[in-house]
């Protein structure tokens, strides 16, 4: 009756991959869901982005042996840990997400460690077993992606060494900026009144009383000078 989406027309047009990754993308497995084709759009970009994390301009593998950084550790091991208990769980469409935001921060912080990146296609495999065969070979491994041990997480990579939070004069957020996540309240009030940003707010100013929670607020009650 016409009224239903042939996947060979999207496989013909976005790959087998797209297809079954936004078919896991939709929602959770046990769930019925409504099929918009329009969505797919931002899976094939996804893969797009994941394929651009391997190759230069021209073409050519631009992976290096240098030591990742630490941001781009944490972003690896954080995926892994969610990947692996989202699979267990049948949260396929929380994995996606996930992987959606870990190639993000890895696009945003340049990453080009092959300690880094010869572990995506190992997790993709699930979701994208195409793409994930290509970059594995293309890495040299060996055998099928399929066949690949199966990473695990390391929690020294997932600590939290500093943490962001708005700065607050009387109960407004007028900057942010990060401290330590190990840091003192009384630490947290002498970095935030001496932040170049809380100049402005202390101009002129007797503080009255502070507020400091680690890893949760910073407030500052001002008054003007008599």
């Amino acid at each position: 009756m016409y009224n239903v989406v042939n996947p060979d027309m999207i496989v013909e047009n976005y790959g087998a991959d797209t297809l079954r990754l936004y078919e896991m993308f939709l929602g959770p497995v046990e769930q019925s869901k409504p099929w918009d084709t329009n969505g797919i759009d931002g899976c094939f970009r996804f893969l797009k982005k994941l394929w651009a994390l391997y190759w230069d301009k021209d073409g050519n593998l631009a992976l290096t042996d240098e030591e990742p950084s630490a941001d781009s550790l944490k972003t690896l091991h954080k995926l892994i840990k969610k990947v692996t208990s989202d699979i267990e769980m049948f949260s396929y469409n929380t994995s996606i997400s996930a992987f959606m935001v870990a190639v993000n921060e890895l696009s945003q912080q340049k990453c080009s460690s092959r300690t880094v990146l010869q572990t995506l296609p190992v997790l993709i495999a699930p979701f994208a077993p195409h793409i994930a065969e290509e970059l594995w070979e293309a890495l040299g491994g060996e055998g099928s992606v399929c066949d690949a041990k199966w990473p695990r997480y390391e929690e020294k990579y997932l600590v939290e060494t500093s943490v962001k939070l708005g700065v607050q004069f009387n109960g407004k957020v007028r900057f942010d900026m990060l401290f330590p996540a190990d840091a003192t309240p009384e630490q947290m009030i002498e970095l935030a009144t001496s932040a170049p940003e809380a100049a402005k707010y202390l101009e002129g100013m007797d503080i009255v009383k502070t507020i400091a929670i680690p890893k949760r607020i910073v407030n500052i009650v001002v008054k003007p000078k008599a």
